[in-house]
């Protein structure tokens, strides 16, 4: 399944609202490992069909907005909500960290 990005705050607490389990990556487009780490979320949202995959780009205004709200600072930063509660996050660049996370909640 791929990667829908969030644009507004409105889209984010519209989602919280549904009952299931999502992923979202914030990142920024200024940082290296926000680079390089976009194509394996992509990836890991193709393979992991019980979750549904976000990205958050802070370096626009509502994204920022979106990652106040959440509490974010420092990227890349991974969190899980399930039915609109955060249950889990990891911060940081390490695939396998990530994927340890995600297999606890999928």
């Amino acid at each position: 399944m791929p990667v829908t990005a969030l644009k507004t705050l409105q889209e984010f607490q519209d989602l919280l609202k549904q009952d299931k389990t999502i992923v979202i990556n914030f990142y920024t487009i200024a940082l290296e490992a926000c680079r390089l780490f976009l194509p394996i979320f992509e990836r890991l949202a193709n393979t992991e069909t019980r979750l549904t995959f976000y990205n958050v780009d802070v370096d626009r205004d509502e994204g920022r907005d979106i990652a106040w709200e959440v509490g974010i600072g420092i990227m890349p930063a991974f969190i899980i909500f399930k039915d609109g509660r955060k249950v889990d996050e990891y911060a940081g660049y390490n695939e396998l960290n990530l994927m340890d996370m995600l297999a606890k909640h999928s």
